[in-house]
């Protein structure tokens, strides 16, 4: 997930979906805003020791997950934009072809099709698009509107299909991002200013996105297919524009290894379930 991040047009939260933690990780994020608003009650009113609290939070889950997207993410930072210049087409072809396969087991999961549902993903499909083609500028960014997009950003990562560094590409700000990364020490207020945007974001965003997986399931999975497939436009255009036939030969062939890669690890996911 955090290699994925790094890469704009691919979301976090497609990895998620392909490796089937993807409702555990909602989950998990908005147990942890439930601990922080219950923790502030609960301390305030002087209510509860911090071991009652504690033990609502998934840390088996959670502390993993979190030092892998993090040491991923650092590390991605230093070799993935590269990649992308060099090896544009192998790069944008393997996750297309990821997203292409997870969307196939999106709609396979969905159990309730009915006109409804489709027309709920044909929405999904049509934001996707539309967004995915959306270019803000500005030069010179504030505390401000780094913090607004952090918030955005975080949503973004969690969605499968609409990536948080797409939406930093969008708004202008993704070599700027990259920049601060990695010049930490003059550009820290900068970092601190999209992370708070991040923490409020994800917390908030991850409330309604757990309700909408409990309460009406097969919309929300049949609109992030929509979502995933119609993201997808912009960048795979933007890569595909000026390719060579041998390049979108390579292209073609890392899409067909993405699909496979999405089949093995189904596979394996089966097999692990059961066996346990």
């Amino acid at each position: 997930m955090g290699l994925a991040d790094v890469i704009p047009g691919i979301s976090g939260g497609t990895i998620a979906f392909i490796t089937g933690i993807y409702s555990e990780l909602i989950k998990s994020i908005n147990d942890v805003g439930d601990f922080l608003r219950g923790s502030i009650q609960k301390i305030t009113r002087n209510k509860g020791s911090w071991k009652q609290i504690f033990t609502k939070i998934n840390f088996t889950f959670f502390i993993p997950l979190i030092l892998g997207i993090w040491s991923a993410f650092a590390v991605g930072v230093l070799f993935i934009p590269e990649l992308l210049q060099q090896y544009p087409s192998q790069i944008m072809g393997l996750f297309t072809g990821l997203i292409i396969a997870t969307t196939a087991l999106l709609v396979f999961e969905v159990k309730q099709k009915n006109f409804l549902v489709y027309a709920v993903g044909f929405i999904g499909l049509l934001i996707g698009f539309f967004i995915s083609q959306i270019t803000i500028t500005t030069t010179i960014p504030s505390y401000l509107f780094i913090f607004f997009i952090g918030a955005l950003s975080i949503c973004a990562m969690i969605l499968p299909g609409i990536s948080g560094a797409y939406i930093l590409l969008m708004f202008g700000q993704y070599e700027f991002m990259l920049n601060v990364l990695r010049n930490l020490t003059q550009k820290y207020w900068y970092f601190v200013a999209f992370t708070l945007g991040a923490i409020i974001g994800l917390l908030s965003f991850s409330k309604l996105l757990n309700y909408l997986l409990k309460k009406h399931e097969s919309k929300t999975l049949m609109f992030l297919a929509g979502l995933m497939l119609g993201a997808m436009y912009g960048p795979l255009k933007t890569t595909t524009s000026n390719l060579s036939s041998d390049k979108m030969l390579y292209l073609v062939l890392f899409v067909v290894l993405g699909i496979l890669l999405v089949v093995i690890i189904e596979g394996i996911k089966k097999r692990i379930t059961h066996t346990f």
